[in-house]
């Protein structure tokens, strides 16, 4: 993970996130023929304009231990026992949003989340963009 995110964003993130942001560096440096490093890559090192780049990501299920945490501190604490990070790491479409953060790509950031066949969906609606 280190090699891919800093250390102190990789605590905080979980697996799922971690892999996604592995395989979006692989694909980035294939296509656009750049290194990246565990802070990513600058929009300025990227052939595209990043208003023209759009971001999907497809899962069957997104980030499950953020949202049973989160469900615990809530039946425990009430609402002040959920975490604010929720919305950014709990979420399905949470490593689109990191992706596109993470190489300043302004364009379309969403998640596809259809059971068995996110991975189908998701090429479908990249391939349609």
């Amino acid at each position: 993970a280190e090699h891919h995110v800093p250390r102190h964003l990789a605590r905080r993130l979980e697996n799922f996130h971690l892999w996604a942001i592995a395989a979006a560096d692989q694909a980035f440096e294939e296509a656009a023929d750049i290194q990246t490093s565990p802070s990513g890559a600058s929009s300025a090192d990227l052939p595209w304009d990043p208003a023209r780049v759009m971001i999907v990501t497809a899962t069957g299920s997104g980030p499950i231990r953020p949202q049973q945490r989160a469900a615990l501190a809530y039946a425990e604490d009430g609402q002040r026992g959920v975490p604010l990070t929720l919305s950014m790491h709990g979420a399905p479409d949470s490593p689109a949003a990191l992706i596109s953060q993470r190489y300043g790509i302004t364009g379309p950031a969403h998640a596809v989340s259809a059971t068995c066949a996110s991975g189908a969906v998701g090429l479908g609606e990249a391939l349609r963009a």
